[in-house]
């Protein structure tokens, strides 16, 4: 029963085991995560739940990345939290196989890669229809009355963690701002279990698809499909939004696209052309927003701290590589890791280079102007400049 796998040390083992492989922790994470599992936390925690002492969550808005849009999300105390992580790491294991293949957000052995890849092995891809859409505030609106019905289904036989389910759904209660209020909280974006209900929230979706051999794919609430014929794309855009609008949901306007064979389309941060795999145009944007925003961050603390050029354009390069390099930082995949084993070209990443190159020069000296170029490409790698180019051809010639 997976109620008492949660208050089990050899589960905890295995996915704190699991984690530390993962390469997602962060080093203080990581600390946390044992003394938690050491000192036997969960067992307190978990019996607290199962009481029925179930804490609120706590709603904040924060920024959308490269957007000046706001999103909420819901967080719950620290001990609580671990094992709603656990739960859903068993959660996902389990029940993977009851997934269609056209699903690939926070598989088993699945994910961005795989999804772009199943796409481009139609080897007709570049003569096809396609159409995109995103679902808007995907998570926080999902219909509780709607998908309690498929989780009972799922989980027969674990009644207690169903309950549990049930009564962290059903309350619409959330702190904000330290008081308690009624919030429409659908599956909580940012509870850790959110990321399973809204793969098992549209299930029926992707199975409908593949019963009628559709090319589509669902990353959440990223989806695409394509088709031979303007026809049967647009067959497939009026049952998907057809469906959502069933589900209770809103389509995204400003992130539906459709394209013609020829066309580029985009998909979850890539974008393919006539054979070429790239960093899609919005992802680009996004970064190059982050990347100015740090440097402009950075030159109001250099203006605080009397720091020198040199140590904030350190500063500036740390901040850059740890987003595009690192192998830590919780939740968010390492750009590289997102980007390079699927993109087949450099050419954006000579974009970015010069990009980052730029502002670091900016950072320098205070200016935008063309004699920013006195700062020279040998003395932004000494200060820890890092090429996207070379490090991508580094990697392509490493996992050949």
């Amino acid at each position: 029963m997976i109620k008492e796998r949660l208050t089990d040390p050899a589960e905890w083992e295995t996915y704190l085991e699991y984690k530390t492989g993962s390469g997602n922790l962060t080093k203080s994470e990581e600390t946390d995560l044992r003394q938690y599992i050491e000192n036997r936390e969960y067992i307190e925690a978990a019996g607290r739940l199962f009481r029925g002492e179930i804490p609120l969550p706590e709603m904040k808005s924060i920024g959308k990345s490269g957007s000046r849009e706001k999103r909420r999300v819901f967080i719950y105390e620290r001990e609580i939290n671990y094992i709603f992580k656990l739960l859903t790491f068993i959660l996902m294991r389990r029940y993977d196989g009851r997934f269609c293949d056209n699903l690939y957000s926070f598989r088993v052995r699945s994910g961005v890669n795989k999804a772009v890849g199943d796409i481009l092995l139609r080897r007709d891809i570049g003569e096809m229809y396609s159409y995109k859409t995103d679902i808007s505030d995907y998570f926080n609106s999902i219909d509780i009355s709607l998908l309690l019905p498929d989780l009972k289904e799922l989980l027969k036989g674990e009644d207690e963690i169903y309950r549990l389910f049930e009564g962290l759904l059903c309350d619409e209660r959330a702190s904000v701002d330290s008081e308690i209020r009624q919030v429409k909280k659908g599956v909580m974006a940012g509870v850790p279990f959110s990321v399973f209900l809204a793969n098992l929230y549209l299930k029926d979706l992707d199975y409908r698809m593949k019963s009628e051999n559709i090319l589509y794919a669902r990353y959440s609430d990223d989806i695409i499909v394509f088709a031979p014929s303007s026809d049967e794309r647009d067959r497939a855009r009026s049952v998907i939004v057809s469906f959502i609008a069933q589900k209770g949901l809103e389509i995204n306007p400003s992130k539906e696209s459709e394209t013609s064979p020829g066309e580029k389309w985009e998909f979850l941060g890539f974008s393919y052309l006539s054979g070429e795999i790239d960093v899609s145009a919005s992802a680009m944007k996004k970064l190059k927003a982050k990347i100015r925003r740090r440097a402009r961050a950075l030159k109001r603390w250099q203006a605080r701290k009397g720091a020198t050029s040199e140590q904030t354009v350190r500063a500036f390069l740390r901040a850059v590589n740890k987003k595009f390099y690192s192998k830590t930082g919780g939740s968010d995949l390492t750009w590289t890791r997102w980007y390079f084993p699927v993109i087949n070209t450099d050419r954006s990443l000579r974009e970015i280079d010069s990009y980052v190159a730029q502002w670091a020069r900016y950072v320098y000296t205070g200016r935008q102007t063309k004699s920013n170029y006195s700062v020279r490409y040998e003395t932004l790698k000494e200060l820890g400049f890092r090429s996207l180019v070379n490090s991508w051809y580094k990697f392509k010639n490493d996992t050949k």
